[in-house]
């Protein structure tokens, strides 16, 4: 398979389990009124989530001077991509509280001691991966 490829399928699997992510937890976030009032803001934050995916697979495909690495995902790489994906919800879900980008209602579990919504930080740590381990095993 090559690059392109890759890239493409990796985008619109990234993009379908963000995409269902963020539409089922957005009732958690303050000023949520519906699907369809919310619907725009759910979608820029999935393509931000793709975008995230995809600097995360171009970053390791340097860092291993290996464009095809995803073909031979390993569990390693599966770990490094939950803790990356824990590092990247971590922070941006700190830096929208603080500058007052959004709020959680009383319905969000919050992780103790850093105080940040567990829905956020727990999609990027199993969805970042599943989205690698899918296109992987797919063998596109």
């Amino acid at each position: 398979m090559n690059i392109a490829k890759h890239i493409l399928v990796l985008s619109l699997v990234s993009f379908v389990v963000h995409g269902a992510w963020e539409n089922a937890h957005a009732p958690l976030f303050a000023g949520y009124v519906s699907i369809l009032q919310h619907a725009p803001a759910c979608f820029l934050a999935t393509l931000g989530d793709v975008m995230f995916t995809l600097f995360v697979y171009l970053g390791i495909a340097l860092l291993k001077r290996d464009y095809l690495w995803i073909s031979r995902l390993s569990a390693a790489d599966a770990v490094v991509l939950m803790v990356l994906g824990l590092a990247f919800a971590l922070g941006i879900e700190w830096r929208a509280l603080l500058q007052g980008r959004w709020a959680y209602t009383e319905a969000m579990p919050i992780i103790p001691y850093v105080h940040i919504g567990l829905t956020p930080v727990l999609q990027m740590v199993i969805l970042l991966p599943l989205s690698f381990v899918t296109v992987a095993r797919w063998r596109v």
